[in-house]
């Protein structure tokens, strides 16, 4: 709220703002704080409480969906899922797609299998490390990570566990780590088309601008959602019976 008001002090035109997570409290005054700008603003791939504004996002459900989907038609039937930070709306909507494919499939959703993590490695390590220590009877044949940090953890705990992947553990992850690329491990991905989530947001910005100096009529609220792609790189395959 401090960042916004001093923006409004340097006369800045218009914003575009990603917005996070937190307190639900703290969401009112922020909501507020935006109102009394007067500055156009733009919200890209979050979802802001309280508030209506232009802005664009990714099918975050629609994505989980389909990663889940292809590890199903691959013949996993137990797949657990490690959430990001419950607070935000992206993990909730990865988690809603995660069940909507289960639903669809007529597999059940095991609650034991759904791990509540923060966008971190760290979590993400203890989580899959947590996971294999519970289920050593009955192991899950794949894992959905829903964050590009997260699956870092993972794989190293699959690894500090001897496990491969995927002969061991099938996995993918919702957005692309570049690192992983980087080093030659081929993981399965929900590609967000984050490049083009912020070209949308930024030409939204500038057409609002237009309108406002040419002392138009003030555009309605506009929300565009950007469709994302699954990419298979051989993690997600079925090789253990």
């Amino acid at each position: 709220m401090k960042a916004l008001r001093l923006l409004k002090e340097q006369r800045i035109e218009g914003i575009l703002i990603t917005p996070c997570y937190g307190n639900e409290d703290i969401y009112k005054d922020y909501i507020l704080t935006m109102e009394s700008l007067d500055i156009p603003i733009i919200l890209m791939d979050g979802h802001i409480k309280y508030g209506n504004f232009s802005g664009a996002c990714i099918d975050h459900i629609k994505g989980a969906f389909e990663g889940t989907e292809e590890l199903i038609k691959e013949g996993h039937k137990r797949i657990a899922i490690i959430t990001g930070d419950m607070r935000s709306s992206p993990a909730q909507e990865r988690l809603i797609g995660y069940k909507k494919a289960h639903e669809f499939y007529n597999l059940p959703i095991e609650e034991e299998l759904i791990y509540y993590g923060d966008y971190t490695h760290e979590s993400a390590s203890q989580l899959t490390k947590k996971l294999l220590e519970q289920h050593k009877e009955h192991m899950p044949s794949a894992v959905f990570v829903s964050g590009n940090m997260m699956v870092l953890g993972c794989i190293i705990a699959l690894h500090e566990a001897g496990m491969k992947i995927p002969e061991d553990m099938s996995v993918i992850v919702f957005d692309k780590v570049e690192t992983l690329n980087i080093i030659g491990m081929d993981i399965s991905y929900i590609n967000g088309p984050t490049v083009e989530l912020g070209r949308t947001g930024m030409n939204m910005l500038i057409e609002t601008l237009k309108r406002k100096t040419k002392q138009q009529e003030k555009e309605k609220i506009k929300k565009t959602t950007l469709m994302p792609e699954v990419i298979l790189k051989g993690s997600e395959k079925m090789i253990k019976e």
